[in-house]
């Protein structure tokens, strides 16, 4: 009866034995699979990025896509055009004159208290 305690036992502390030998080693893999992932993402990340990019890079070109570069470039500039236009229009409209002449005023009060407290200021 006794050879059979000692023989569980034995049994038992090597299964226990082998299991935190085991823990450890899985842990090690998943840690090994995980920095692989990572490293594998930031790759993908980065190739990612340079591709995106790689449309308004001239290094890579053909007559088709000159073309193309052309069109966008004249679509930006009446783009541009418009901005500056509706800007323009907005601005002399009455209400925004007003706003403007609100501004002035601010910024003529604003200068005047600074001239006060830099006078205030110097006789100390």
């Amino acid at each position: 009866m006794r050879s059979i305690r000692v023989t569980f036992a034995c049994v038992a502390l090597c299964a226990g034995a082998a299991g935190a030998q085991t823990a450890p080693k899985i842990d090690e893999e998943l840690n090994e699979l995980m920095a692989s992932r990572a490293k594998a993402m930031v790759e993908a990340h980065q190739l990612q990025q340079e591709i995106s990019r790689t449309w308004a890079d001239p290094a890579y070109t053909s007559p088709e896509i000159v073309v193309l570069r052309k069109k966008l470039q004249a679509l930006e500039d009446a783009v541009a055009y418009a901005q500056d236009e509706i800007k323009g229009k907005v601005e002399a409209l009455p209400q925004v004159q007003e706003k403007k002449r609100k501004l002035q005023e601010a910024m003529r009060k604003a200068e005047d208290l600074n001239k006060k407290i830099e006078a205030r200021q110097g006789n100390r």
